[in-house]
């Protein structure tokens, strides 16, 4: 009869507690569906009425996590979310893709060649064209960049940061092949969804760099801190060497930082330069005369 008891006491208490799990897990799926809602309204309206002009810093990610910490701790940055898949506000976009179809896309490329993933998990990144639930259609994101650099030219430094897989590659996570001229090119046409919208990246990058705003790509893709030499190889593919350096090509490992933080450093270390230069410059100035 003890063994009976003990054993029943056990399970009542094995029950309880994967019904406070069960609890838990549902709350914080709810937290995460509240703040999901709450970015993508903040997306509608930036495409709605344009990015803010007050801000010098531009960061765009499909993460929520890392939007969200932005947006609770920076004043400084303007967080941009990317959404796919499972969207509230927003049609859904197709995001699985089967190797065969991707190499009927892309017949005889190196890249291609070498992928094993039998399905892709793909997104329209960053140069995405939204069409809100109730059928409005908005302007892209890359319409509003435009916009946001013509309209903050008064601005002494601008900074535009990207995250890579899914928003600059529209595939997540990617393999390094060679640095032979021929397979970099495959790798960033397949990576960067084909030639319209390789183009329709390089364009926009290009715009960027004409109106003196300083390109960072910011990423936790692993790749960016063991294969970075040839990983910028790749990014020289898509922006003359003369504009993006190997500084430029961030690694963030999101368990042990945020990205926003590194985005303030990299902010702080322009703008103490910036006025170390007009400091050497005034010193000049005033032992000439």
């Amino acid at each position: 009869m003890t063994i009976y008891k003990n054993m029943n006491r056990l399970f009542k208490l094995q029950e309880r507690n994967i019904r406070q799990r069960i609890k838990e897990n549902m709350n914080n799926l709810s937290h995460t569906y509240k703040k999901q809602k709450l970015e993508e309204r903040n997306l509608y309206d930036f495409l709605k009425k344009g990015f803010p002009t007050n801000r010098s810093v531009i960061f765009f990610d499909d993460a929520l996590e890392n939007i969200e910490e932005t947006n609770k701790h920076s004043r400084r940055i303007i967080p941009v979310y990317l959404p796919f898949g499972e969207v509230f506000m927003f049609k859904h976009f197709i995001t699985e893709q089967s190797i065969d179809n991707v190499r009927e896309s892309f017949k005889n490329n190196n890249y291609v060649n070498n992928m094993k993933n039998k399905l892709l998990t793909k997104s329209n990144g960053i140069t995405n064209s939204y069409t809100s639930v109730d059928d409005e259609s908005l302007p892209t994101i890359e319409q509003r960049l435009y916009d946001w650099i013509l309209q903050t030219t008064d601005h002494k430094q601008r900074f535009a940061f990207f995250d890579w897989d899914y928003t600059l590659n529209v595939y997540g996570g990617f393999s390094l092949i060679d640095n032979k001229i021929k397979t970099l090119d495959d790798t960033l046409l397949v990576l960067l969804g084909g030639k319209e919208r390789l183009e329709n990246v390089r364009n926009m990058l290009q715009f960027l760099i004409t109106h003196n705003v300083k390109i960072y790509i910011i990423t936790a893709n692993p790749q960016a801190d063991t294969n970075k030499e040839l990983f910028v190889s790749l990014i020289h593919r898509l922006i003359d060497k003369k504009h993006f350096s190997s500084q430029q090509l961030l690694y963030v490992d999101i368990y042990k930082t945020q990205k926003y933080k590194v985005i303030h450093e990299i902010i702080s270390k322009h703008n103490k330069s910036r006025r170390n230069v007009q400091r050497f410059i005034k010193n000049r100035t005033k032992k000439g005369n």
